[in-house]
């Protein structure tokens, strides 16, 4: 579950330190880049982590088979974990642009310490205790993970939760819409290809929608990236 959204997240940040880099010492430049950046990882990952909340059983039946529908509830709490993550790997890169990798080595530390020891307790209730274990290890080192780099920048976090609202909120439409229309086509199709299948569409359909109509200005950014991308290749 992480390892996709990790990867997005990458691919994004390696363009970001250097970036970042050239702007160092205007923190409202900074911020502003900062905010988009983010913005653009969340419109891919939120969806993608509601989407697959959503299909779940589908997803983990219809893929890996049967005998892996004990993990279906492992892999729901996991999909909130990548959503955290999948933003919280940016902030990596502000300690990199500001100088202060030796924050980012203490705060690896104290973070990795706190890892181990919901790990260690989560283990007394075998792999569920350790993903749940996790999750609330994610939540407790939330606030911390973004206070602390978001000084170096003067961001408030109210500030960045603000700034992914559209995304949480299209994402969210779509989630409701798929997890309504999964229950209902449950009734009368027996095909569990078939109700993957189609609510994978009908996702990315309303998301599309909802984010052209809610979230406007980063889907034409988005588009215009792509367009961009396609117009070099060709």
């Amino acid at each position: 579950m992480i390892y996709p959204l990790q990867n997005i997240s990458a691919v994004i940040s390696k363009v970001l330190f250097p970036a970042f880099s050239l702007i160092q010492g205007d923190n409202e430049k900074f911020r502003d880049a900062y905010l988009k950046s983010t913005r653009y990882i969340a419109f891919i990952t939120f969806p993608m982590m509601f989407g697959l909340f959503a299909v779940a059983d589908e997803f983990i039946l219809t893929i890996f088979g049967p005998k892996w529908e004990p993990t279906i509830f492992l892999f729901k709490v996991l999909c909130f974990v990548g959503m955290l993550q999948s933003i919280n790997t940016t902030v990596g890169q502000i300690y990199l642009a500001k100088g202060k990798t030796d924050w980012m080595f203490k705060w690896s530390i104290f973070a990795t310490s706190v890892t181990l020891i919901a790990i260690c307790i989560g283990m007394v209730w075998s792999v569920e205790g350790v993903v749940i274990a996790y999750l609330i290890r994610s939540l407790i080192l939330l606030y911390p993970a973004y206070s602390i780099p978001f000084r170096l920048i003067e961001l408030k976090i109210k500030t960045h939760i603000r700034n992914l609202k559209k995304e949480f909120v299209t994402s969210f439409i779509m989630f409701a819409v798929v997890l309504t229309s999964v229950n209902i086509q449950h009734h009368f199709l027996s095909s569990i290809n078939i109700i993957l299948a189609s609510n994978v569409l009908l996702g990315v359909v309303i998301y599309v929608a909802a984010s052209f109509i809610a979230n406007n200005e980063v889907f034409k950014d988005i588009q215009g990236i792509l367009i961009g991308k396609r117009a070099r290749i060709s």
